[in-house]
């Protein structure tokens, strides 16, 4: 992804259902400064590219280059 990419959701009704269930459990969640999200049009755009503090990781790092450096 890079700045300016636009993410849509496809018109299936599968597609809409999943987006529209994940929109209502995440509510509470605030939209991070550098995406952009219609809540209403299903669709969201990348508004810059995020530095590295602003990132929340899933995974931890470290262990991932331990595990490349064995």
């Amino acid at each position: 992804m890079k700045a300016g990419d636009e993410i849509t959701i496809k018109d299936k009704p599968k597609s809409r259902q999943l987006v529209l269930r994940n929109l209502d459990l995440t509510q509470i969640v605030p939209v991070p400064d550098w995406l952009t999200v219609d809540r209403d049009a299903l669709s969201g755009k990348v508004a810059r590219i995020p530095s590295r503090e602003e990132m929340q990781p899933i995974v931890n790092e470290q262990l991932i280059v331990e595990l490349y450096s064995r």
